[in-house]
């Protein structure tokens, strides 16, 4: 496969990636497609021109093999399912793991986006921008070691009733570190997130 024109994605972290490339219409089918909300995606997805593919939990295997694309990103969540991921490649179908999001440095997970540059065949824009992001990112760093303040930063998502919190050696724990910030939860938790009671 050279580049793929018609992508299958588990995960909507995937989509910030190919929308970075100008790539974004290579998307045919999405999972977890409840989290979009803006977008030409969006409006592609209420038009029925993206399919929905299930959930990461529950992948919907008979829409990924009618849709036919050329790839499937699976996120971690998605190749836990062994048996439903074999399906889909004895169908023909490659199935290729993606873990950005497990990726606790930020220019690491950057990093990434050649991953999907190579997949789309732009690989030329792709560097351009992780360059001038490279660049951006190291310059902020250095203005956040002379500030005057530190901010106290408190993140985390509610989710059916719990409090999920990054943890204290997360991605965004470590933006908030390099950007200057302290983060209340610096202390607790590894590079994942971890769960309060939302009260």
């Amino acid at each position: 496969m050279r580049f793929a024109s018609r992508i299958a994605v588990t995960s909507t972290t995937h989509v910030a990636f190919l929308r970075a490339l100008g790539a974004e219409a290579s998307i045919c089918g999405i999972g977890d497609y409840r989290s979009l909300y803006e977008g030409t995606l969006a409006t592609r997805f209420s038009n029925r021109g993206v399919v929905a593919l299930g959930s990461a939990y529950a992948l919907d295997v008979e829409a990924v093999l009618a849709l036919s694309p050329q790839v499937l990103l699976a996120d971690p969540i998605s190749v836990q399912d062994a048996s439903a991921l074999e399906r889909i490649r004895q169908a023909g179908i490659p199935v290729l793991p993606i873990f950005e999001y497990l990726d606790a440095d930020p220019l690491g997970r950057l990093a990434w986006i050649q991953v999907f540059a190579a997949l789309s065949a732009r690989t030329e824009p792709a560097r351009i921008l992780l360059d001038k992001e490279k660049e951006a990112y190291h310059k902020i760093k250095a203005a956040a070691l002379v500030k005057s303040c530190t901010p106290v930063v408190l993140s985390g998502f509610p989710y059916r009733g719990t409090w999920w919190i990054p943890g204290g050696k997360s991605y965004l724990a470590r933006l908030i570190d390099d950007a200057g910030g302290r983060y209340v939860f610096a202390d607790r938790g590894g590079s994942g997130s971890f769960s309060l009671g939302a009260e």
